[in-house]
């Protein structure tokens, strides 16, 4: 995936892996320029409010910070109400709708 952009990372505690992201790096006009794209962002169920998930975004905007990113974006599914309220609490504004087209 390295060819893609797409970066994973991880938090690892005592041995075990609670959370790990994806994300790549892009330039769209919609997006403000520079942009780096959460595809992934995911804690263990038995590790979650331990402030794992928070550490790792945190890291994932630093390194946004760091690459000269405008902005984070990332989606979330509208039925993912805690996930919602962690990305609020992590800085995060809802600024629009996500649309789908499948194709056969």
């Amino acid at each position: 995936m390295k060819s893609e952009g797409y970066v994973l990372c991880y938090l690892e505690i005592e041995g075990e892996v609670v959370s790990v992201g994806g994300f790549r790096i892009c330039i769209n006009l919609a997006a403000e320029g520079k942009a780096l794209y959460v595809y992934d962002l995911i804690t263990s169920e038995n590790q979650r409010s331990k402030g794992h998930g928070a550490t790792l975004i945190k890291s994932i905007i630093a390194h946004a910070s760091k690459e000269n990113c405008n902005c984070v974006h990332l989606d979330s599914n509208v039925v993912r109400h805690q996930a919602h309220k962690f990305y609020l609490e992590n800085g995060f504004d809802i600024l629009a709708h996500h649309f789908l087209f499948k194709l056969a």
